[in-house]
């Protein structure tokens, strides 16, 4: 391992779901090319991100994982990476800087997409006091955000909102999202067969916002419709929302519509999809889903939540639905799986439009190198 580093690249915040997906995804690519010479990646000890970094010969450094390690890293650790490995620039694809990097220049990934749209009541399936909390978690993650001297974003949509509210003051780009060097249409590691019933697939964590127990009576409107379906999902079955999630279906009499993996690894996604024929992304709120563009990659319809930034980001190329009026939005997917093909294709165009401007690592080490530009 050489003695310097012109980058870190702090992955020490990534622990599940789409950021870690999309932090392999980098990584994976990085390890093509010769930036990565100059880089290291500063990691959690026993983390998939340690994991690949070994397999890939990516230089890193891993630290001690839970409160304290991530404390110690954020005040003391980082910092002295930065002093001995003479480090320029600071990446953080998805968190906060560091709370020290010494005269480093600070790049962040923000995913906080409630923090830049105040008015959506994201915690308001919270209890008062633990809606409080949360929100003081939201007001603290800005503080050290605002840290950075560059913010990375995924839409445009995003970008015009925090440059009008919360990050008026600060240099902002978007990166867009690209389907995961991960998942790979061929790929096959064990997940269920194809059914013969319409199969709507929800990768997702156990998180409240992603809304997935509203697709109970969805279900259940399409079933008396006359068009079998069932719902996929991705949660750990002890989860208090999965529980809530299964407890909609058994109420709408539709308990034998839902099948639970559990949860899957990001190279495992694509095995997922392929048992699918639609997948389904009904959060409150996004700043860019995976789903998407994965959806898109594997040609299988998306459903959508019916707002503004979804219609920003997937144009033509998802059904859009309000999942609380269950009986529309079951009519609208039956009318538009009709015309499957004409969603495939406008998806094949949103990928097209997405690669316009590069590989997602090649506008992200645009970003990078150009700070170095102007640290040296």
């Amino acid at each position: 391992m050489s003695s310097e580093a012109d980058v870190l690249i702090n992955m020490v915040p990534i622990r599940m779901g789409g950021g870690l997906q999309n932090s392999l995804s980098f990584l994976t690519q990085l390890a093509r090319r010769e930036d990565s010479e100059r880089m290291i990646v500063a990691c959690t000890e026993g983390s998939a991100v340690e994991d690949l970094c070994r397999q890939l010969g990516l230089k890193y450094i891993a630290f001690r994982g839970g409160p304290l390690g991530r404390l110690q890293f954020e005040v003391w650790d980082a910092y002295r990476l930065v002093r001995t490995k003479k480090v320029a620039t600071v990446f953080t694809i998805f968190g906060n800087p560091p709370l020290r990097c010494g005269k480093a220049r600070k790049i962040s990934g923000f995913a906080f997409s409630n923090i830049i749209m105040e008015e959506v009541p994201f915690w308001n399936f919270l209890s008062p006091w633990r809606r409080l909390l949360a929100v003081a978690k939201d007001k603290v993650r800005l503080v050290l955000s605002l840290r950075a001297d560059e913010i990375i974003l995924e839409t445009d949509y995003l970008r015009e909102r925090a440059a009008a509210g919360v990050f008026a003051k600060k240099v902002l780009h978007v990166v867009k999202m690209e389907p995961s060097a991960l998942v790979q249409r061929d790929t096959e590691v064990g997940t269920p067969s194809r059914s013969s019933r319409f199969t709507i697939a929800c990768v997702a964590g156990a998180h409240p916002n992603k809304r997935v127990h509203l697709l109970a009576p969805v279900v259940a409107r399409l079933l008396e419709l006359g068009f079998p379906c069932k719902v996929l999902t991705t949660m750990p079955s002890s989860a208090t929302y999965f529980q809530e999630v299964e407890e909609a279906f058994r109420d709408q009499g539709v308990a034998d519509s839902l099948e639970n993996l559990g949860p899957v690894k990001p190279q495992e996604v694509a095995s997922v999809l392929a048992a699918a024929d639609a997948v389904a992304n009904i959060s409150l709120l996004e700043s860019f889903s995976n789903n998407w563009v994965e959806a898109w990659a594997t040609h299988k319809l998306l459903i959508s939540t019916d707002a503004e930034w979804a219609r920003r980001s997937c144009g033509s190329a998802a059904i859009y639905i309000d999942p609380i009026q269950f009986d529309s939005a079951a009519r609208t997917i039956l009318t538009s799986i009709s015309h499957r093909q004409q969603f495939y294709k406008a998806g094949s165009e949103q990928l097209r439009l997405l690669a316009r401007d590069g590989k997602k690592i090649d506008r992200y080490l645009a970003i990078i190198n150009h700070s170095k530009r102007i640290s040296s």
